[in-house]
């Protein structure tokens, strides 16, 4: 239905410019076709803005849904904010350059719209890069190269660094603009005389045809020239990037970084902005064809030249002095930037003040230490998790649409011991159900959940070489008390990443019994209840289109879950941290649990180095208490909701 919507409107949009396009030619006028070029655009922003707004609903109902909601709309919010500033700011550098190069209107408005759009869609990606800008905390720590107070590194550089893309783009988007006009006019200018009066008529102001073909040059040279400006601002930058990044093998700033690129980058910076100037100023001076054809060929050249430097300057120096100064010598070089390396690494993970203690070791094993110490020697892993994988595999899957993803290690108390466990979700694999089962009604309404856990002590064995099982089987059964599994139900988990409804007028298949299945209903508060008709546009637009608006197992008590994956479940609630590649399976007063440890780092902006110079002034009490909220980071329990608890 969706598809035919979108069909439709843009044949409505087809029709209307085509509509105005005869309009104009029947009364002889560019202008007549104005009308039909309105109504297409306001179709075309009336069919895409409703789009918007049902994809834009479903997502704040899935954020609320979590308790999420005011999140949600702040970082929203935010977004928009950066959005409008992001295409203002696009749209009115690239205006700027068109405007200079006298382009016909259709050209400036299409450029500027274009710029607009992109500058919108580049700042909206930079949210967090703002809220680290906006929120910046000096450590009153400064890197011993530059001077520069570790925050800076951490909350400022990457905003400075990002801005500069969006800007670079809206000039090389006016400087193809200048350029479209410039072999236009060029194009036509020998032409017929009438052809000059139709790019005329769109002209905004009057203005002579020597004029109008020398503009856009000089247009173009004036963007050129700032481009490099900006290029030359990312060329100062680097010297701070430098600093955590380096490019020699100490983490961070070496001896040819220090000693010689960092300056040099300030030599370049220098260079270009010297560069950029001449190339503005000539191009403003003059206003002839020749003389600017003139400038243009100097900066061709000048191009070429720049290029020499830069490179003799930042790759073939450094070398040199690599090869010959450093490498003859390369510890004495090399050695200070080391030692710094170490002592920020050691700073970062708090280990400058780690308290040392001797602790000596003496004697010989002997049969009574060896008894002494049996429960500590009963912990000592024997199951291997990849052969502990496939035994799963083979004894405890039971149906082939079960499968477990991996197996995790905990602790647990086993008849008042506390014992390793080895344990492993049994989920449903959709995947994995027979052809003629995969039917809309057995993949969205009937198969929506896995079905208990498998645990095993790490060293026990059974008489014939199989593990000792302290929860297994369908149903879950369990043979300690404190790891009795009460609600087996995993709507969330590894493997599980398709979107089902439950509460539906549909029993869902809870597990096999022999030849029988037995049936059970949604007993959670999860997902999004679809009690409205716009609810179930939102999610049909996204998901299952008509199938799931006439579904009659649908009621006003049916919940949609999505985003069952964990880790896609909590990036998208915390996607300013960085997430465990493994999540657990965690047994709790008889419920299941997902557990997923979460980071804050800032990695994309500073390279990969950069937990080198980070440094954390927290106490250790808070560290604990930080360490304990992130291992909450990826609860989801089974017939209830995911919930994301940031540290």
């Amino acid at each position: 239905m969706f598809t035919v919507i979108a069909a439709l409107g843009y044949a409505l949009v087809v029709g209307a410019v085509l509509w105005g396009i005869g309009r104009a030619r029947t009364k002889g006028r560019p202008g007549a076709a104005l009308p039909g070029v309105l109504l297409g655009a306001a179709i075309a922003v009336t069919v895409a803005g409703g789009f918007w707004l049902l994809d834009f609903y479903g997502e704040m109902l899935w954020y609320d849904s979590l308790g999420y909601g005011e999140r949600f709309t702040e970082v929203w919010t935010r977004q928009m904010v950066l959005v409008l500033g992001g295409s203002v700011l696009g749209g009115l550098i690239t205006w700027g350059i068109v405007r200079f190069a006298l382009a016909p209107l259709p050209i400036t408005a299409l450029a500027t719209l274009l710029s607009a759009v992109l500058g919108g869609s580049a700042a909206t990606a930079l949210w967090s890069d703002v809220l680290l800008f906006q929120n910046a905390t000096m450590t009153g720590t400064s890197d011993p190269v530059l001077g520069k107070d570790v925050g800076f590194y951490l909350f400022q550089l990457p905003l400075l660094r990002a801005i500069a893309f969006p800007i670079i783009s809206a000039l090389l988007l006016g400087a193809a603009a200048a350029g479209v006009t410039w072999s236009l006019r060029q194009g036509i200018a020998g032409s017929n005389p009438e052809l000059r009066k139709l790019v005329m008529m769109f002209e905004r102001r009057p203005t002579n045809w020597v004029s109008a073909t020398s503009a856009p040059l000089r247009a173009g040279l004036v963007a050129a020239g700032l481009v490099v400006m900006v290029v030359a601002y990312l060329q100062y930058l680097r010297r701070y990037a430098l600093v955590i990044e380096g490019t020699g093998f100490p983490a961070g700033a070496g001896y040819v970084d220090a000693q010689y690129l960092i300056p040099a980058q300030a030599f370049m910076a220098a260079v270009l902005v010297l560069a950029a100037a001449a190339l503005i100023v000539g191009a403003m001076r003059r206003r002839d064809l020749p003389s600017l054809l003139k400038v243009f060929r100097l900066a061709v050249a000048g191009v070429f030249a720049t290029a020499f430097v830069w490179f003799a300057t930042m790759v073939v120096l450094p070398a040199i002095i690599q090869r010959f100064r450093v490498s003859p010598n390369e510890l004495a070089a090399e050695q200070p930037y080391i030692m710094r390396s170490i002592a920020f690494t050691r700073r970062a993970f708090a280990l400058d003040s780690v308290i040392e203690r001797a602790l000596p070791a003496g004697g010989t094993l002997s049969p009574d230490i060896a008894a002494a110490n049996q429960a500590l020697l009963n912990e000592v892993p024997l199951w291997d998790y990849r052969a502990l994988l496939k035994v799963f595999s083979q004894f405890q899957e039971i149906r082939l649409y079960y499968a477990f993803q991996d197996v995790d290690v905990d602790r647990y108390d086993v008849n008042g011991t506390i014992r390793q466990v080895m344990l492993s979700a049994r989920e449903l694999d959709q995947s994995t159900l027979p052809e003629q089962s995969r039917t809309f009604l057995n993949q969205r309404f009937k198969y929506t959940h896995g079905h208990g856990v498998v645990a095993v002590p790490v060293a026990d064995f059974t008489p014939d070489g199989q593990p000792r099982y302290l929860v297994s089987n369908i149903p879950a059964r369990s043979v300690v008390p404190s790891l009795e599994v009460k609600r087996p139900e995993i709507y969330f988990g590894e493997k599980t990443t398709e979107h089902v409804y439950v509460n539906s007028r549909e029993p869902e298949f809870d597990y096999p019994s022999g030849d029988q299945n037995v049936e059970s209903f949604y007993q959670g508060t999860g997902g999004v209840v679809l009690n409205s008709l716009v609810r179930r546009l939102a999610y049909a637009k996204r998901f299952d289109g008509t199938r799931l608006l006439f579904a009659r197992h649908v009621t006003r008590e049916t919940r949609i879950l999505f985003r069952r994956h964990v880790r896609e479940r909590v990036q998208a609630l915390a996607p300013f941290l960085t997430f465990d590649a493994d999540p657990y399976i965690v047994i709790s007063e008889g419920r299941l649990f997902w557990v997923i440890d979460a980071y804050t780092s800032h990695a994309d902006a500073l390279g990969p180095r950069w937990v080198y110079y980070r440094l954390d002034e927290r106490s250790t009490a808070e560290k604990r208490a930080a360490a304990r909220m992130a291992r909450r980071g990826g609860l989801a329990e089974p017939r209830a909701q995911a919930r994301a608890m940031a540290a």
